[in-house]
């Protein structure tokens, strides 16, 4: 069986679509979805009387709001099906044969899947490593390794799925959409600029050094980690004004110190490379 989960918070314009895409699948039989009731000013009662008749689906609530990733991870600890799938509740999934494209290939042996997904704002197709949609996860691996998201509202998905590769997860990619992500000017996502979140971003990292130095995990790894996250530091630092600019550089140097105590010595002149490329970009 295959659990989705949904995180809802007053969500009740948009769960339809989303509800139904999920309805129309191939393998819906495999399926259970779990609405995660964040506190909404309404419970879901009647998208579950209304959609029970065609699959699996159940209503749980959270005593306190605490924003998509804590509700991800309550359904993940109320539900019980050896895969994982995270849907949110103003999105569709991309095709009826989404969920058994993402199924086939993780029962061959993979810990986690990633597909494509199309981006309705960019208005292209895009393959995200970070975010957790478009995905499929073994339980059995995210149990094993103490996998689990933090209480952060923003960048909580790039944290998780980040852990879950640095763990040393034995991942596939299909070259298949399986995922609409749809623009939703009212999401949390869009409620705030891109570097009022970016403070959060980097303890989110600090945070993952912390726990990979405690399990030992490769350091080789988290080190190709971080150059894919100058990359993406690179494109939105040209976005800043000149006082974020400042701001930002004093964060880049704490994080960078505390990287540089985390690595090792033979990879300190891979690490020093990636740091002195990103200050090239600052100071040009």
């Amino acid at each position: 069986m295959i659990d989705i989960i949904i995180p809802c918070y007053n969500s009740h314009n948009t769960l339809k679509n989303t509800l139904n895409s999920i309805i129309n699948q191939s393998i819906k039989d495999k399926i259970k979805v779990y609405l995660v009731d964040d506190c909404s000013d309404k419970n879901y009662n009647l998208f579950v009387e209304q959609y029970s008749k065609y699959i699996d689906i159940k209503e749980i609530r959270i005593k306190e709001n605490g924003g998509a990733g804590l509700a991800r991870e309550f359904g993940i600890q109320n539900s019980n099906s050896k895969y994982i799938m995270f849907v949110d509740s103003d999105d569709l999934l991309f095709s009826y044969q989404a969920v058994e494209s993402l199924y086939n290939e993780i029962e061959k042996g993979f810990d986690y899947v990633n597909s494509i997904e199309y981006d309705e704002k960019r208005r292209k197709n895009l393959i995200l490593n970070g975010n957790v949609h478009g995905k499929i996860f073994r339980r059995e691996y995210l149990e094993k390794n103490d996998i689990h998201f933090n209480s952060t509202r923003y960048h909580e998905d790039n944290y998780f799925t980040n852990f879950v590769v640095l763990s040393g997860a034995k991942k596939s990619l299909i070259r298949e959409c399986t995922y609409f992500y749809t623009f939703n000017k009212d999401s949390i996502t869009n409620e705030s600029e891109e570097f009022d979140r970016l403070e959060i971003y980097f303890q989110n990292m600090r945070d993952l050094i912390n726990i990979i130095t405690q399990k030992e995990y490769s350091k080789v790894r988290f080190a190709r980690y971080k150059r894919e996250k100058y990359r993406y530091l690179r494109r939105i630092y040209k976005t800043f004004s000149d006082e974020e600019k400042a701001i930002f550089r004093k964060w880049i140097e704490e994080y960078d110190k505390d990287f540089m105590q985390f690595i090792d010595l033979p990879e300190r002149a891979f690490v020093c490379s990636l740091i002195d490329y990103l200050n090239s970009i600052i100071n040009s």
